[in-house]
């Protein structure tokens, strides 16, 4: 039926789900409290369709509010609007010239999250996924288990095994994350490195506007304590653990073959360095270290690219394990940059 036709003929229900969305965001907030501690906010939308939900959820708070690139840009102002730190130049410098007290970022989509601290120093996913558990276990005194993915850090795990909780693992993508809190109904959180958190009764998908909603509550009931302080804080309590993503170009053709070359094969080691554990998951593979540190190797689904996840005691170990894996990767004789 022709469209117009059928609104002429009352065939036709209208729905504006944002304020049911936004009522129940509020739910989950202490908004008297953020609104005590008269914050200063950057909020960064990318250019997506996330512009509008931060300020609503705040706007009886007394929050100052600066928004950046809400306008319908269909190029995303030339950056890719996945919020890590090289993408996020524009919003560092605003936090620090306007002297806010954080900012927060949703990406293309709406469905992740970004995080810079004050002076403009940028917090890291796996960072920002520890305080979002540590406040939703210390501050709101909520409880229950975890699901992560492979790839995210293992400093949640520490945190849920010293309040009680169990850590339930996935495959990378956040589809697998949801199904398998669907399935549990102990788990509290879910969470991801790519900057992908949900929360349990609420939508079984990444939510990139609670995830920053719930880091600016952090902040006020921590009293205005910058997050790097928090960040540190915990790691004195549950261990230092450091992580990072590299990017190992190679053609599209030669993916799946470098793919399989790492399933059979080993790297090599010499005979005062102790076996590693090898596991095949899903598309990936994991080489577990004595120390526990840890590297997961995956095919990106998009770029011509594989991912080596590293996560270390150090930084110094975390480059020890890239050059390591580095060199493995470099017996492939089909083309490894």
């Amino acid at each position: 039926m022709d469209f117009d036709k059928a609104r002429n003929n009352n065939l036709l229900n209208y729905i504006e789900p944002s304020k049911e969305y936004i009522d129940t965001i509020k739910k989950y907030l202490n908004l008297d409290l953020i609104k005590s501690k008269n914050l200063k906010i950057i909020i960064d939308n990318m250019y997506g369709p996330g512009k509008g939900y931060i300020e609503n959820i705040l706007e009886d708070t007394d929050t100052q509010i600066i928004i950046l690139h809400t306008e319908h840009n269909p190029l995303f102002g030339g950056i890719i609007p996945e919020p890590i730190s090289e993408n996020l130049q524009e919003t560092k410098f605003m936090v620090m010239k306007e002297k806010a007290d954080l900012g927060v970022v949703t990406d293309g989509d709406a469905d992740r999250f970004g995080l810079i601290d004050r002076g403009g120093k940028y917090i890291s996913h796996n960072e920002a996924l520890a305080l979002l558990l540590y406040h939703l276990y210390e501050n709101k005194k909520l409880k229950g288990d975890i699901a992560r993915s492979i790839a995210t850090t293992h400093l949640l795990d520490r945190i849920a095994e010293y309040y009680g909780f169990k850590t339930f693992e996935t495959p990378v993508g956040f589809k697998y994350i949801a199904e398998i809190m669907k399935n549990h109904d102990t788990i509290l959180m879910g969470g991801e490195e790519s900057g992908g958190f949900t929360l349990k009764e609420h939508i079984l998908e990444k939510d990139g506007i609670l995830a920053d909603v719930l880091l600016i509550e952090l902040y006020s009931y921590e009293n205005k304590k910058s997050f790097s302080e928090m960040i540190e804080e915990i790691k004195q309590k549950f261990g230092y653990l450091y992580n990072k993503r590299f990017n190992i170009y190679i053609s599209r053709e030669k993916k799946g073959e470098l793919m399989q070359y790492i399933k059979e094969n080993n790297p090599s080691h010499s005979e005062s360095k102790e076996p590693i554990k090898k596991e095949i998951i899903n598309d990936g593979v994991r080489f577990t270290f004595p120390d526990e540190s840890w590297t997961f190797i995956r095919p990106s689904g998009t770029e011509d690219i594989i991912r080596l996840y590293i996560e270390a005691k150090s930084e110094e170990d975390i480059g020890s394990i890239y050059e390591y894996m580095n060199n493995f990767l470099k017996t492939f004789k089909g083309g490894v940059k």
